[in-house]
C-alpha cells in the first residue's frame, strides 16, 4: 500500500541531499517510495514584490 504525498523544492536543496534522503526512505520502506520531478511556474518577481508591499 502506498499512501501520502509530498514535494521538495529542488532549487532550495542540493541534489545530493535530496537523493540521500530518498535513498534512506527507500531502504526503510522498500517498494513504497516513488519520486519524480515536475515543473512549476513558480512566482515571478512582481508577485513577490507585491506580497512584500502588502505586508508592510
Amino acid at each position: 500500500m502506498k499512501v501520502g504525498g509530498g514535494g521538495i523544492l529542488l532549487p532550495q536543496y542540493s541534489a545530493y541531499k535530496v537523493a540521500t534522503q530518498l535513498f534512506q526512505l527507500q531502504s526503510l520502506f522498500p517498494g513504497r517510495i516513488e519520486a519524480g520531478v515536475g515543473r512549476s511556474p513558480g512566482r515571478n518577481e512582481t508577485n513577490r514584490t507585491m506580497d512584500l508591499l502588502s505586508t508592510q
